[in-house]
């Protein structure tokens, strides 16, 4: 005859429920720090994609320069933000168009 509270047998989780528990809380940390991962890479990736605009000679030193400064400037880490700064470190957009986007989003967000 079995004995136990349901989930529990003796007062313990069973080893099956045990090693279940442990692998969703493994899951979770993983994603976690995935997450925080990506975030951190947001910003290595765009001066990534500057690195190689530059090296291939699409834009100059001083061009270099004004888009990693502006892109570092801005603290806002909003996904509408990291998208707009992703196409200005491309040059989807100008200078004037991100600022004016940069602008858009910081009034919208308040």
């Amino acid at each position: 005859m079995r004995h136990g509270f349901g989930l529990f047998e003796t007062g313990f989780l069973s080893s099956t429920q045990l090693i279940g528990f442990l692998v969703i809380v493994f899951l979770v940390l993983v994603l976690l720090f995935e997450f925080r991962k990506k975030s951190s890479l947001g910003q290595r990736s765009l001066t990534e994609i500057l690195n190689v605009r530059y090296a291939q000679g699409e834009i100059g030193e001083d061009r270099y320069h004004e888009i990693n400064m502006i892109i570092e400037d801005e603290v806002s880490e909003t996904p509408a933000m990291m998208i707009a700064k992703e196409r200005f470190a491309k040059g989807e957009i100008s200078s004037e168009e991100f600022i004016r986007t940069r602008d858009f989003i910081n009034s919208d967000s308040k």
